[in-house]
């Protein structure tokens, strides 16, 4: 090696002064998140809630259980999508105040919390945690403990156990025996869930404790390596290196308070193993690795277990990059699936061993696994119950990367003749013919017996006998479409002689329902595929096969061939009449039996997959039957006809029928129609020509009615064909195409597979499925009036990937108000959906200075609920918000239409300058819900009104919203509604009713609401019998009750739907008065705590008028009603309040807006203005200390002087060059004089993993974990 160049080493040393001078400058990072006072439980409670209920899209709040005092312990599970289980998503968790007077933990998970939720979207660390991992936090596994113990004890006992005086960190031990009900929650928590990583957060000490707390035999203060002892180093170093002074052994600013600074954590560089620190039996962190697939540390926070409220504000700055540090190494290692080698589907509990490694794990949700490894060579096998172990697969784990490997595991079942769950119930076929001769009693039979399993219904009649052609259906949803599940049909007898089929479509009916919740595999089959299936497509045909051959039938000869009966009941083939251009309208000269199978399969583009069993020999045929060309898709039919064929014996050998045809030959068992021999009409064809059902011809056995003694023989060697193929249906890609403005779904759209030529349709949901074998394509989506959009997929073995499409609408030239001037242009017609919709985005679309569509969200029927916005107002948040409801009941469609009118008016009139509609829309924003049934637009019959009015039904928005109502129960247009309400900040309501005249106000309610209108002037006729008068709505009543929302409803005439919408003038100068006098009459308050606003107070008027309001901005409106002076107090939820004065006359309220700043008297590092404090600090820092520098160097260099040698770099030579940040250049200057080596060694490979962990991190920004 060369001479040290001296000049070098003075520029390292002046490059890390002026790190320093910036580190100790500025401090610890500016957290975005403040932590400012601890949290009870009722506050913790609420603020929990108000997490998942502001956060809906990624947040859900789960009760884990109680604790001995029956508080709930809760955990708040954060994800992009968290009501689904995500393939290749990994799960982890953050546990905090299991020892209740070690306070810390619960506080900056609290935190950690706010800075997740707060950051997704904005900041691209957050963001990417959300969308990559499934995070569970529990701020407190001790409630109990937290209450009773007191803050600024440092080192005390009081509250550290449970209300029972158990320390719960002792409580994890192995056996039959009593457990505290905190650890029994959090054992089921821990058994429940597949975590692979886990911190238990203490305090009293700081560094990252790992496992083994203890060992059977081993001794107190004695190294209790665990198998993964090097992946545990690795993970405790990620923490603690990241930790301003964790990883030098010391808390710098709090020292030894607790005793803490008695054990030696600098030697280990601020972590240990918990047996050579003390030992501790029945600790958790130990419970989690020995009996789940969790890695668990304890990490001890800070030196003093419960301090004071002035010190809290620092200790989530100094975690925040530790804790993300840590998740962040749930990539290390090896990834991968261990999948059933013949379906493709995952298996879930299958054993992962590494075979140098004394520990294993098992495979989680979609048979997912991520195996936690540091560098090295390994050798891995995979291992479940009813299958064969996986052959060693060796990888290698290379010193620069250790992240994302990637390893898949196929197992194939023990048994070639049995699915892969070892419960079965096996179906035994009869030596009979009995469902041909009774296909409506076999029918009639399974429907009594599985009720919730099956559902009947009629494609139609035949020609002759007029049989109705019954379907069975067999689902866990059998009566109706899943949203995103695949559909299949199931055909046999489309020549009433060919019959073995009807009674293997029967047998797999038994099969498919005795083994529903017996064999998981059948099961997930049943819950994820609607199966359709026609015992005989020709019951005509049947019936004069069985009239011909009688009895003979169940002792037919083993020659037995009758003809009789191929044909339907007028003399056709059915399997030729299938000659058709695509014209539903142009069927006249098929036979009903094809115009009925015809219209059911076009009619649902849910159909995938479809089998038309035969006889004759034993052969699977796929398109094209009417010449020899090549089907496009033919690797999708290749691929399905050999899962077929390879569990089927009479099949795969290509001889089916050596006694009956000696001749004949399919090799592989599979060929396409025309290639075996050529025809017209054939079913298949049409059924892949004009549809998106890929329709295979079986031929099922080698006669077409063989001998009822062979009968078991073929149901045997079908019946695990047949599941396979149901299988079938779930390979390649699916997912949803939608509006990438509205959300909506697209109907009418198409995929295509650009190289493969054919097209599938999507359903009026927006739903496709497109099967796929493995490999990569370029899929299109097409839809009329939207751009197309295009995206390169790669298929693999296995489920179906889902893959969503968003597509850009066309401009275009249509335009629903070309020709509308005035509101009286309008058609006296009511609007359907489609139209209602199309009209609200023309309305927008032409006035975008003062109308904006968004939505509420969807109804069960996925029809979009828009909101029409407003206002011509330039700062919207400074002037009040009203809302508009109508369409509130599914009958009422005159309300729906006089909100529309209103909106446009109001479009209108401000175009053309009316002076009173610009003063309104300049001083609100109205908001306006025209339905919350749009999917009954343009339904039932105009002017049939009972002459007792509109009565509530318990599907109206009124019932389901009524105050004291289970909204768990309520529909999703009046959970969509209870949120949205929750999002605004409203000062005003107005609902339109239909069913009777006048208006209606809250019970009991305080607000004077005489002065806002005049009674509009509206259809005053008798409405009968129905008062609400007296009955007030509930809508009104639950937003007075759960919102204190003045608010008021009117009636616009006594029929929902009468045959003219009627003049509506009366109606519309009562609105603009109303609106008017409710801008004029409200006071904006704008709340600030310093320069930061408060997004959630208690107002309070000096008349006892309270609400809860919540505001981004914190902006608050309110409608002020009484006369004289009002006095409104404005409470945060810091305890922090102030009060603002209104004056009110006749004609307005004095002050319109007002800025209330609730400052805070308590000590605060992370203000604004400490933030600017700290950063001229660290500015005069840098400069000061970067001429200092500069003076040295430039001394030293006259002098000549070479300093001394620089403390060798721990990293390899090939890494001394990559600049790290500063957090990584501590490690360069650690003192290891004192480092022992007899009990701890840690391994060389550690030093160099943590600073290429963060390279790898930050060159995988973006990359979706796998």
């Amino acid at each position: 090696m060369g001479a040290t160049n001296p000049y070098k080493v003075i520029s390292l040393c002046f490059f890390i002064i002026c790190i320093s001078a910036i580190t100790c400058a500025a401090g610890y990072p500016d957290p975005l998140v403040e932590v400012r006072r601890y949290h009870h439980y009722d506050e913790l409670t609420g603020l929990l809630e108000k997490f998942a209920r502001d956060f809906p899209d990624i947040c859900r709040l789960h009760n884990l259980g109680e604790s001995e005092q029956g508080r709930r312990i809760w955990a708040l599970q954060i994800t992009d999508c968290p009501d689904e289980v995500e393939a290749g998503e990994q799960w982890v968790k953050y546990v905090g105040n299991m020892h209740g007077n070690e306070a810390v933990g619960r506080e900056i998970l609290v935190a950690f919390i706010e800075y997740l939720l707060e950051g997704y979207g904005t900041n691209q660390t957050t963001t990417q945690l959300v969308d990559n991992l499934n995070i569970w936090i529990v701020p407190s596994m001790n409630p109990d403990g937290f209450e009773a113990a007191q803050v600024g004890e440092c080192c005390g006992v009081r509250g550290r156990a449970n209300a029972n005086e158990q320390d719960l960190n002792r409580d994890f031990t192995y056996g039959e025996r009593v457990r505290q009900k905190e650890t029994e929650v959090l054992i089921k928590f821990i058994e429940d869930y597949q975590f692979i990583l886990s911190i238990n957060f203490h305090g009293g000490a700081l560094v990252a404790n790992y496992p083994y707390d203890s060992r059977v035999g081993s001794i107190t203060t004695r190294y209790a390596a665990s198998p993964d002892d090097e992946v545990f180093k690795v993970l405790a170093s990620a923490y603690a290196n990241m930790h301003p002074f964790m990883w030098t052994g010391v808390d710098k600013e709090e020292g030894s308070k607790c005793g803490g600074g008695d054990y030696n954590f600098k030697a280990t560089r601020g972590i240990t193993n918990g047996n050579h620190w003390y030992s501790v039996e029945g600790g958790m962190q130990d419970y989690n690795y020995l009996q789940s697939n969790a890695f668990e540390l304890t990490v001890e926070t800070n030196t003093c277990k419960y301090p004071t409220v002035e010190e809290l504000p620092k200790y989530f700055g100094q975690h925040r990059k530790s804790m993300i540090s840590f998740f962040n190494m749930a990539e290390m290692g090896v990834a991968g699936f261990v999948r059933d080698a013949r379906s493709g589907i995952g298996i879930e509990g299958a054993i992962i061993q590494v075979l140098s490694i004394a520990h294993n794990i098992t495979s989680s949700y979609h048979g997912q696994f991520q195996r936690l490894l540091t560098n090295g060579k390994y050798q891995m096998v995979a291992h479940a119950k009813g299958y064969h172990s996986s052959d060693p697969i060796s990888i290698a784990i290379p010193d620069s990367n250790v992240y994302d490997h990637q390893v898949n595991f196929y197992l194939y079942p023990t048994s070639d003749n049995s699915p892969p769950s070892s419960n079965l119930v096996r179906v035994v076929q009869q030596k009979s013919y009995e469902v041909l001769k009774d296909v409506d009693g076999f029918i009639d039979s399974i429907l009594n017996q599985y009720p919730d399993l099956t559902y009947v219904y009629s494609i139609g009649q035949s020609a002759l006998y007029k049989h109705e052609m019954r379907v069975l259906v067999i689902s866990d949803s059998p009566r109706e479409h899943e949203l995103g599940e695949p559909e299949m049909k199931l055909i046999a007898n489309i020549h009433g002689n060919e019959v073995a089929g009807v009674e293997m479509l029967a047998s797999l009916v038994r099969l498919l329902l005795t083994n529903y919740d017996v064999n998981d595999e059948l099961t997930r089959l049943v819950d994820s595929t609607r199966i359709h299936i026609l015992l005989s497509a020709n019951p005509d045909g049947r019936d004069i096969f069985l009239q011909n051959v009688g009895a003979k039938l169940d002792n037919a000869p083993a020659n037995l061939v009758e003809r009789t009966g191929r044909e339907n009941g007028f003399k056709v083939d059915l399997n030729r009449d299938f000659i058709w251009n695509g014209n539903l309208n142009e069927m006249t000269q098929l036979q009903p039996e094809t115009q009925h199978i015809i219209r059911w399969t076009v009619s649902n583009p849910a159909f995938v997959l479809g089998l038309a069993y035969h006889g004759g020999t034993q052969v699977v045929c796929y398109p094209y039957d009417n010449n020899l060309n090549r089907v496009e898709d033919i690797d999708a039919f290749q691929y399905i006809a050999t899962q077929y064929v390879k569990t089927n014996p009479g099949m795969r050998g290509g001889y089916p029928c050596p006694k009956e045809y000696p001749s004949e030959r399919f090799p592989g068992g599979h060929l396409s129609g025309g290639n075996w021999y050529m025809f017209e009409g054939g079913m298949q064809d049409v059924n892949y020509n004009f549809s998106n059902c890929m329709e295979l011809t079986i031929e099922v056995s080698c006669l077409k009615a063989p001998p009822v003694s062979e009968l078991p023989e073929y149901w045997e060697a079908n019946r695990e064909s047949l599941v396979s193929f149901i299988k079938s249906a779930h390979i390649g890609i699916k997912g949803f195409v939608v509006d990438s403005e509205s959300g909506e779904h697209v109907p009418n759209c198409t995929v295509d597979v650009v190289d493969i030529g054919h097209d599938v349709s999507c359903t009026d949901q927006g739903e496709y499925w497109r099967l796929l074998v493995p490999g990569q394509y370029t899929v299109a989506v097409h839809a009329p009036g939207y751009q197309s959009s295009y995206k390169t997929i790669t298929v693999i073995r296995g489920d179906s990937i889902p893959v969503n499409f968003t597509l850009q609408p066309h401009i275009t030239s249509e335009d629903p108000l070309a020709a509308i001037d005035d509101i009286r242009d309008l058609p006296h017609s009511y609007q359907s959906y489609p139209d209602f919709l199309k009209f609200l985005r023309a309305l927008s679309a032409k006035f975008p200075r003062i109308a904006s569509l968004h939505y509420l969200g969807s109804d069960e029927d996925y029809n979009l609920l828009p909101v029409l916005s407003i206002t011509a107002a330039t700062a919207q948040e400074q002037v009040p918000r009203v809302a508009l409801f109508a369409g509130t009941q599914s009958a009422d469609q005159i309300s729906t239409a006089l909100a529309v009118r209103l909106a446009l008016d109001l479009c209108l009139k401000f175009t053309s300058s009316d002076p009173k509609v610009v003063e309104l829309l300049e001083g609100v924003v109205i908001e306006i819900v025209p339905s919350f049934y749009p999917g009954s637009l343009g339904f039932g019959s105009s002017g049939g009104c009972e002459s007792d009015g509109l009565q509530i039904s318990s599907t109206d928005i009124f019932f389901q919203l009524r105050t004291g109502a289970d909204l768990s129960e309520a529909s999703k247009a009046s959970r969509a509604l209870n949120f949205w309400l929750w999002q605004q900040d409203l000062a005003f309501a107005l609902t339109f009713l239909s069913g009777f005249s006048g208006t209606i106000v809250p019970n009991g309610c305080e607000v004077d609401y005489d002065w806002l209108a005049d009674s509009p002037s509206v259809d005053q006729s008798d409405c009968g019998t129905y008062s609400p008068q007296k009955s007030t709505p509930d809508l009104v009543q639950f937003l007075h009750s759960n919102f204190s929302l003045p608010n008021m409803a009117i009636g616009v005439g006594c029929c929902g739907k009468p045959n003219e919408i009627p003049s509506w003038s009366g109606t519309r100068e009562f609105v603009l008065a109303l609106f008017r006098n409710v801008s004029l009459h409200s006071t904006v308050v704008r709340v600030r705590d310093r320069e930061k606003p408060v997004k959630s107070v208690l107002i309070e008027d000096s008349c006892g008028f309270i609400v809860n309001a919540t505001s981004p901005n914190g902006i608050y409106q309110r409608l002020v009603t009484s006369t004289d002076v009002l006095d409104l107090r404005f409470s945060a939820e810091s305890g922090l309040s102030d009060t603002v004065r209104v004056s009110v006359s006749s004609s307005s309220v004095q002050p319109q807006s007002a800025s209330l700043f609730l400052n805070s008297t308590r000590h605060d590092d992370y203000s604004s203005t400490g933030s600017a404090r700290v950063f001229m600090l660290s500015l005069f820092c840098v400069l000061l200390m970067c001429v200092v520098g500069w003076v040295v160097v430039r001394l030293m260099m006259k002098m000549g002087n070479s300093p001394k040698a620089a403390v060798p770099s721990p990293f390899p030579r090939k890494y001394q060059d990559t600049v790290f940040s500063a957090e990584d250049s501590r490690g360069l200057l650690v003192d290891d004089s004192d480092s022992s080596e007899d009990e701890f060694s840690i391994p060389k490979s550690t030093d160099k993993l943590i600073p290429q962990f963060n390279k790898a991190r930050s060159a995988q920004k973006g990359f979706k974990m796998f």
